[in-house]
């Protein structure tokens, strides 16, 4: 059944991958791919006509997206010793006190609780 809807489903593919940040790492060929690889991992699915095809392959699309999205975030909240944190902390520039009591003026002019 794929290479009957195969050029459809890159056209989703397509805008779905429009929709994301630019430099994405997967492709419209790959998602399609994918999803079509965890399309066959589900067994007792029959599907009734071409639209409920396509919408379950849209449907694992948006999921596999997802999952990317969600690997590539945890990717970034990689755990810091605390040494290297100290080290940001360090390298940050000093606030000048002159500026900081300045702005916790300002502050409590707008808002003394929060001052």
């Amino acid at each position: 059944m794929l290479p009957l809807v195969y050029d459809e489903l890159r056209l989703v593919a397509a805008r779905y991958m429009s929709q994301e940040r630019q430099g994405h790492t997967l492709q419209p060929t790959a998602l399609v791919h994918e999803a079509f690889v965890h399309l066959q991992k589900q067994y007792a699915v029959d599907f009734s006509n071409r639209a409920q095809f396509i919408g379950v392959a849209a449907r694992l699309m948006r999921r596999v997206l997802l999952h990317h999205a969600e690997a590539r975030g945890a990717e970034k909240r990689t755990p810091l010793s605390l040494d290297t944190a100290i080290e940001g902390l360090q390298a940050q520039p000093a606030v000048p006190f002159a500026d900081l009591h300045e702005a916790l003026e300002r502050l409590a002019e707008m808002d003394p609780d929060q001052a």
